[in-house]
């Protein structure tokens, strides 16, 4: 599913960060899973849709792109998981860090996409990628704790 999703992503529209993005959904499905998804699998889900990313482009954190949000969400996720949080938790985690790491583009000047023609015009703007990054993983966030405030109120069906 997860998949399908990137590659959905991906042919939404003719934009590189509909490819990148694209490019991380769809790697998320690509680990191996057992019966179900913890949250170390989770981890290792989010590892390899950020190395996926990194194999199809050169910005990094500080060059005002997604990878401002998308590092310091992943690293965050992967921290609370290996040192034993619920995903909930830690998904929270990653959803604060990569809202931190938009509002920080806010201070810098675009070095990659379309903003870098913009030069220092661009300070002072939170660069739109980033804050993308931001809104999945608050989505994601708000879906794991609906999913478990279901299993609270009906355990029976989850």
């Amino acid at each position: 599913m997860l998949k399908e999703a990137g590659w959905s992503a991906m042919d939404a529209d003719g934009g590189a960060s509909s490819a990148i993005l694209g490019t991380f959904v769809a790697a998320l499905g690509e680990v191996e899973i057992g019966e179900e998804m913890d949250c170390l699998c989770l981890a290792k889900s989010f590892d390899a849709g950020l190395r996926a990313v990194l194999r199809h482009t050169k910005a990094t954190q500080g060059d005002k792109t997604m990878m401002d949000a998308l590092f310091p969400a992943v690293e965050a996720f992967e921290q609370a998981a290996s040192s034993g949080q619920t995903a909930e938790i830690a998904m929270n985690s990653a959803a604060a860090a990569a809202e931190r790491g938009a509002d920080a583009t806010k201070q810098m000047i675009a070095r990659y996409g379309r903003a870098k023609s913009l030069g220092e015009r661009s300070l002072g703007h939170i660069d739109p990628g980033a804050a993308s990054i931001a809104l999945l993983f608050a989505a994601f966030g708000s879906a794991l704790a609906q999913e478990g405030a279901a299993r609270q109120i009906a355990p029976q069906f989850s």
